[in-house]
């Protein structure tokens, strides 16, 4: 049984739910940045460049299904 399809189904149809999880996650940055901003740029910085590297090459592999466990 996969467990995350259920979560995703109802992050996707209720947007009370949606705003919360992008609420809380950036609650958890800003806290993460008030202790030391650095790594959180890296990381932003890397997200960024996976980004921009996956839309240039439309040949990099895909991984349309998330399989969390």
């Amino acid at each position: 049984m996969n467990r995350i399809e259920p979560l995703l189904e109802l992050a996707q149809e209720d947007p009370l739910v949606r705003w919360t999880g992008i609420f809380g996650v950036g609650l958890l940055w800003l806290s993460a940045a008030w202790i030391s901003l650095a790594p959180l740029l890296a990381l932003a910085a890397l997200a960024g460049g996976v980004y921009a590297y996956r839309r240039r090459n439309p040949l990099a592999p895909r991984d349309d299904e998330l399989d969390v466990l």
